[in-house]
Parts: C-alpha cells; structure tokens; sequence
C-alpha cells in the first residue's frame, strides 16, 4: 500500500504518508517441542528461576496477556491459604474484568512459586506483586515481554514474535482439545 501511494504521490496526499513501521515479527503460536525447550531452559539455574517459571506457565495456562499478569497481586491468585483455581482479572486491555481459570500445570507450578515466596519472607503481604521486579515492585510489561524473549532465545526458538506467543499457544491447546 505505502509503494502504491508513493507511485501516485503528485495526484494524492500520500506525501503525508508515513513509512510502515516494522513492528517485528508476527507472533506464533509454538509447538510441543518448543515449549519443552522452553521449560527446559527455565528449569537451568537462574537468580529468578521461580518467579520466571511461574510467569511462563502462567502465560501458558490462562491466555492471559503480559500486562495483566505483570499486574497480578498475590492476593488476586491466593485466599487465606489456598491458590484459587480461577481469579478475576480487573485490568484487561478494553478496561472490563473477566474470570480467568488455570490449567493443572500452571496451577501446580504457581503453587510451587507461592510456598517458595513465603518460605523465603513469610510475611510477605497479600498485596505484594505476583511477579516483583528486581526492585520489589510489579514488574512492567516490557520487562516481562523482554524476560520472555530472552528465555525464547536461550531455548533456540527464533521467530516466536515475542510474549504474545505464550498467549497464541494457549489458544492453540485449548482448539486442540
């Protein structure tokens, strides 16, 4: 389209027309094999191998977009002593809340994540962020999306497009069931 109105530029206001910005590579969703390297790669040793397995699977087994898992609060996945199977997210991108249910694994790997936060500061507070950042506060989508991409690179996955294919591959289970 952009060639097309450079070609008619003296007959159009395409002069005004701006250069298509490369927004990179289209996501995809990955394939079985991948997500095995994936997993693989965060069970290496890592300073936030926890926070980062959780924040995968997560992805993995709710849909859900990075920036609203970068917004979770412990409290918004967890009652008094229990890790809910579902949880209502408040913060969606068009601005309504919807339920979000967990598959088993995202369920058991979160469980594992919460005991080893509390293991580690038991009076850690219902209102602490799921995923801190390395400043203890909610980690910022595009410190999520960029931890994502590197642990793609490290498993050797090249052209996943980044953390929304986590979302694509939850979409691509769920078809498949």
């Amino acid at each position: 389209m952009y060639y097309f109105l450079m070609k008619k530029q003296e007959k159009r206001r395409s002069s005004k027309v701006g250069r298509p910005k490369n927004s990179g590579l289209p996501s995809r969703a990955l394939t079985e094999k991948e997500i095995v390297r994936l997993r693989a790669v965060l069970q290496g040793s890592s300073r936030n191998k926890q926070r980062n397995l959780a924040l995968v699977e997560l992805a993995l087994g709710t849909g859900c977009r990075i920036n609203e898992l970068c917004s979770l609060q412990i409290g918004d996945v967890m009652t008094r002593d229990k890790i809910k199977k579902e949880f209502v997210l408040g913060t969606t991108k068009n601005g309504s809340s919807h339920r979000v249910f967990m598959s088993k694994t995202a369920h058991k790997t979160l469980t594992q994540y919460l005991e080893y936060v509390f293991s580690r500061n038991p009076r850690t507070k219902k209102d602490s962020p799921l995923f801190p950042s390395q400043k203890n506060g909610f980690m910022s989508p595009s410190s999520g999306s960029r931890l994502i991409v590197g642990l793609l690179d490290k498993a050797g996955i090249d052209k996943a497009g980044g953390a929304h294919s986590l979302r694509k591959s939850f979409s691509k289970s769920l078809y498949k069931q």
